[in-house]
């Protein structure tokens, strides 16, 4: 009977290890989750943020306000970093960072509609050529480089344009790189100041331009830069 009972106490022991030892896995899986919780916060805090201060440094038209509850997500903060220091429970702790998701994401999509808005704004501040002008050079001897590589840029630049805004360090690194390409190979070719010269050429490099916009000053242009060769007058069909 002695050995019964002993017996018994010790599987009373092992099972009272197994069950600390069950609980101890299941809050470190609560702890991991949580943890996961916030670095995805931060995560997303950071590519605006750091989006945000890139845009800010081309000019104070593009600074961004405040974001709207940074004070309630600051408040948030505190309160769960007093809560950690003081002997937290994991499960308790999820309730904590489920407030801390809810006031820092609040902050995050105030930023992110900052941030779309900036964005649109800087690219409609660039003046970026459209390089159909430059169609009629794309063979020539001294200009035609210059020409592939403004289509290829421009090819590049459109699609970072078409972004929401640019999340990802890269993105904006390669922005910065294709603004001062277009500033290079617009310097390399030749002048376009001339409106009326334009609106030809990026008709002519579409559909065709109309009769009308053949000009005397189209004209003399087009001699000026012996191209009178590559274009020819068709009568279209109706």
């Amino acid at each position: 009977m002695t050995t019964i009972i002993e017996k018994a106490k010790r599987i009373g022991v092992l099972s009272a290890r197994v069950l600390e030892r069950e609980r101890g896995r299941v809050q470190a899986a609560v702890w991991v989750q949580n943890q996961a919780a916030i670095e995805a916060l931060n995560g997303q805090n950071t590519e605006t943020s750091d989006f945000l201060k890139w845009i800010g440094d081309k000019g104070t038209e593009f600074v961004s306000s405040s974001p709207s509850g940074l004070t309630q997500a600051k408040n948030t903060i505190v309160k769960y970093l007093t809560y950690l220091s003081d002997n937290p429970d994991p499960d308790k702790a999820a309730g904590q960072v489920s407030k801390l998701s809810t006031s820092i994401g609040a902050v995050v999509e105030s930023q992110k509609v900052d941030a779309r808005t900036l964005w649109k704004s800087y690219c409609a501040s660039i003046k970026w050529e459209n390089p159909d002008i430059y169609a009629a050079f794309k063979n020539d001897d001294t200009h035609g480089q210059s020409v592939q590589e403004l289509a290829e840029a421009t090819r590049s630049y459109q699609g970072l344009v078409s972004e929401d805004f640019l999340r990802r360090k890269e993105q904006r690194v390669k922005f910065d790189e294709l603004l001062v390409a277009h500033t290079r190979l617009i310097g390399s070719l030749p002048p376009m100041d001339d409106e009326e010269v334009k609106a030809f050429l990026v008709e002519a490099a579409a559909a065709g331009a109309p009769l009308g916009r053949l000009t005397a000053n189209v004209v003399k242009w087009l001699k000026d830069h012996r191209l009178t060769a590559k274009y020819s007058v068709r009568r279209r069909e109706s």
